[in-house]
């Protein structure tokens, strides 16, 4: 019927309205919590203000980059080292100027003189590797200043070649107060690249010796090659040295200082390599003792042993032997 129609009409409006209703409360709900959280976000963003401002109050004023590092930073430089340096006399001045150039821009690496010197000798090839590696065994006093280092080796070069330079050398090459075992040494370096026969770098050899060597070595038997006269020099070297010690063991009383052997202050005459058949004036053997103190073994060297068991000595009397 018609007021049925008209009473579900009005429920159903009803409904609708009270659902609409229910609708509007939700999203006023919805915006009270939009504005919740919108607030809560606004505080958390003034909190995080607050503590960074605090923090950085209360950072040291130290974290700030140290003078030191800036000034490292500003030092750094892209030079390069200069190129090794064989010898050649045309080149020595642009060498010169490299390393000086290099040495100045790095002040921090090198510290000292020395430090200096042996930079420049590490930049040494070919034939100025022995003159340098001669001057260091010898302990010169031309390693202590980068400046005399550079301005000796100038001299050197001045006279015309690596190979003139290596001659002087082993011209003015004497023993002194030195062992044989050194001396040795030092003209093995030397002689590598003189290109000698044999019997010039004998000559050449004895021609640096103490006298007293140069005296037994003419009672003894010559040998016919450079290693083994070497050989028989260490061996009567150490020889000297040792009963020189054993005769100051026997003298009464507290041993004196040790006595050293001086240079001779007039120099034979150089031979020259070709002027092999040469006669060599023979000066008698001094009174005086050579020795060394008590520690290393007097024929090689090397710590651990006595002369008297020494290999190196060994072999001298093995050579000895087969040629009497």
């Amino acid at each position: 019927s018609s007021g049925d129609q008209e009473e579900g009409t009005v429920n159903l409006a009803d409904a609708l309205f009270r659902r609409s209703l229910r609708h509007l409360e939700q999203m006023r709900r919805q915006g009270r919590e939009v504005q919740n959280l919108r607030d809560e976000n606004a505080l958390l963003r003034n909190k995080y203000t607050e503590v960074t401002q605090q923090t950085d109050a209360l950072r040291p004023a130290a974290v700030a980059t140290p003078p030191q590092a800036q000034e490292l930073k500003l030092r750094r430089c892209l030079v390069e080292p200069p190129a090794k340096y064989d010898g050649g006399k045309e080149g020595f001045t642009t060498f010169k100027a490299q390393c000086e150039l290099y040495i100045h821009l790095h002040q921090n690496d090198f510290t000292d003189e020395k430090t200096k010197v042996g930079f420049l000798i590490n930049q040494l090839t070919g034939a100025a590797v022995p003159w340098s590696t001669a001057k260091l065994i010898a302990q010169d006093p031309i390693l202590n200043n980068v400046t005399t280092f550079l301005n000796t080796l100038e001299q050197f070069l001045v006279m015309g070649s690596c190979k003139e330079m290596v001659i002087h050398e082993i011209k003015h090459l004497q023993q002194g107060a030195g062992s044989a075992t050194d001396y040795t040494t030092k003209f093995q370096l030397l002689m590598n690249d003189l290109g000698w026969n044999e019997e010039a770098l004998m000559v050449q050899y004895q021609e640096g010796l103490r006298e007293e060597i140069l005296d037994d070595l003419a009672h003894a038997l010559m040998p016919e090659t450079l290693q083994p006269l070497m050989l028989v020099t260490i061996h009567l070297d150490a020889r000297l040295t040792e009963r020189a010690q054993e005769r100051w063991e026997r003298r009464p009383g507290p041993m004196p200082a040790r006595e050293k052997w001086f240079p001779r202050t007039a120099a034979r005459p150089q031979p020259e390599p070709m002027q092999l058949g040469a006669a060599r004036p023979r000066i008698p053997r001094g009174e005086s003792d050579y020795h060394h103190p008590a520690g290393p073994c007097f024929v090689c060297g090397q710590m651990g042993h006595l002369a008297r068991f020494c290999s190196l000595k060994k072999q001298v009397g093995n050579f000895q032997s087969q040629h009497r």
